[in-house]
């Protein structure tokens, strides 16, 4: 008896589990940037043509569908018909939708551009998530830069790494509801292999 009321409180015990609480992600990432063919030909623009870089992303995740996040890049842009490369930044803010059971993502935000000249940009893209473990996900993106102070549209794409910062916290699955112990036919007829009942 003693053995199967054991048993029996184990199985209804509620079992321990390990979330994840992610609050926040850093990423580091590389990109290239195609510039408008138009901005090739501009001596104002200094002839540029197009850049590779590197950054750094932040995000803030608000929920399972929304992320909130800061980039802050730095690129080099070729010019070549001087056979020289212009240096270049890039800061600003995105909304990040996650789609449903799908480890895609799309994102729309703005940006401010300082190379040849400074310039404000709205944008749109995709991207995709490769969840390594809790901690590290690989991510690629592709955008499209729309100047909107001059009219050019800018192509991009990315490759980078995200760390997620949160708390692991235990936590209980669902209590069962309380019910009395069965004594069905195959409670019985153990409970009268080991001699315990009349």
């Amino acid at each position: 008896t003693f053995k199967i009321t054991l048993l029996a409180a184990l199985i209804s015990s509620p079992l321990a589990a390990e979330t994840f609480d992610e609050t926040w992600e850093a990423g580091i990432f590389v990109d290239y940037i195609k510039t408008s063919t138009n901005k090739e030909g501009l001596s104002e623009w200094e002839n540029i043509d197009a850049g590779k870089g590197y950054g750094l992303d932040l995000h803030k995740i608000i929920n399972e569908k929304w992320n909130v996040r800061f980039e802050l890049a730095t690129t080099y842009y070729d010019i070549p018909r001087a056979h020289d490369i212009d240096f270049g930044t890039r800061f600003g803010l995105d909304a990040v939708y996650k789609l449903e059971d799908s480890n895609f993502y799309v994102f729309t935000g703005v940006k401010r551009f300082d190379n040849a000249q400074d310039y404000n940009a709205l944008n749109v893209g995709a991207g995709y998530n490769y969840q390594i473990n809790d901690r590290y996900t690989v991510y690629s993106e592709a955008a499209v830069y729309r100047d909107i102070n001059n009219g050019f549209t800018d192509q991009g794409i990315k490759l980078g790494v995200k760390y997620a910062f949160g708390d692991v916290k235990k936590t209980s699955a669902k209590k069962r509801a309380k019910q009395p112990v069965s004594t069905g036919p195959a409670l019985q007829t153990a409970m009268l292999a080991n001699g315990d009942m009349d």
